[in-house]
Order: C-alpha cells, then structure tokens, then sequence
C-alpha cells in the first residue's frame, strides 16, 4: 500500500533504480509486439526492499494532472504541440 503524495521530474531515484524503470518500460512495450504505436502513459513504483520496479499503470492516453507542467519545465517540450506535428505530417 501507498499513496501518491506528488512527483519530481526529473527523477530523484538512484541511477540504478531509474535503468530498471527504463528497462520495465521497454520490455512493457516489446511484449505488445509492432502493433503498439502512439502514446503511451506509463507509471511504476521502485521497491528498494526487493530492488525492483512494479508497474502501477500502463494506458493509450497523454499523462493528466501534473505532468504536461512538469516535462514542460523540466525538458521545454510542450506535449500536446509534439504529439499534433506527426500526425499534421500525415
């Protein structure tokens, strides 16, 4: 049991932890085969006792609440703005 009191973006996880969130992701999407495409929003909780990340949730949509603001000040990239200009070009 938790509950979910906010978020920092960037991570402040260990290094270590960060990769294995990062390989979690990319075996998740591997395990959906060519057919996945698009946006993904993807959420996980890292276990410091077991050393491993558990996935809390995996959907087709752009993240709510938080995180258009926070990868907007974090990285400068306006979310709704990058996901339109692919498909303009299509």
């Amino acid at each position: 049991y938790f509950r979910e009191k906010g978020g920092f973006c960037p991570s402040a996880l260990p290094e270590d932890a960060q990769q294995s969130i990062k390989q979690l992701f990319t075996d998740l999407m591997a395990s959906f085969g060519a057919e996945a495409h698009g946006v993904f929003h993807f959420e996980a909780k890292y276990d410091f006792q077991r050393k491993m990340p558990f996935v809390i949730e995996c959907n087709c949509r752009m993240g709510s609440a938080e995180v258009y603001h926070m990868i907007l000040t974090a990285f400068g990239l306006n979310l709704p703005l990058v996901l339109k200009i692919p498909m303009v070009s299509l």
